[in-house]
């Protein structure tokens, strides 16, 4: 696959083109779900965080049983969090916890979603999420209000 063999000289922008071709052409293929998740991959390395969480974020939409899935909208959501967008982060996170609740990224999210709130100056709700976790609230669930 042409993809790979850019992706491993580091020359993510030719390594997206030739992913995304790959998913038009055969979008039922073996392994199409990696194709997409490659593409977040190379949109990270290019910094490029946005364009990075929207492709992940698809790999979770277009393929939610694969085992990409998961990893895939954890890093959607970290992505958002470094390209500054904090609602969306939020949001993702959110999807992330009620879909993944025994994740092993699950300390690392809650971790996200307090300073999310935090550096959207939501205080109130970042105390909330710190409750839920030290267990001092009446809810555990996870969902936005």
């Amino acid at each position: 696959m042409a993809g790979n063999s850019y992706f491993k000289i580091k020359e993510y922008d030719k390594a997206q083109k030739e992913y995304f071709y790959l998913i038009l052409k055969f979008p039922d293929a073996r392994g199409i779900d990696e194709a997409q998740y490659k593409i977040g991959q190379c949109f990270q390395a290019l910094e490029n965080n946005s364009a990075a969480a929207n492709a992940y974020k698809q790999v979770q939409i277009f393929y939610p049983k694969s085992n990409l899935a998961q990893e895939s909208l954890f890093l959607s959501a970290k992505m958002n969090f470094e390209a500054r967008d904090y609602e969306r982060t939020i949001e993702t996170l959110y999807e992330f916890l009620e879909l993944f609740p025994t994740s092993s990224s699950l300390q690392e999210a809650q971790l996200l979603l307090i300073n999310a709130f935090i550096k959207n100056d939501n205080y109130d709700r970042a105390r909330l999420e710190i409750d839920k976790i030290l267990g001092t609230t009446q809810t555990g669930k996870y969902h936005a209000e």
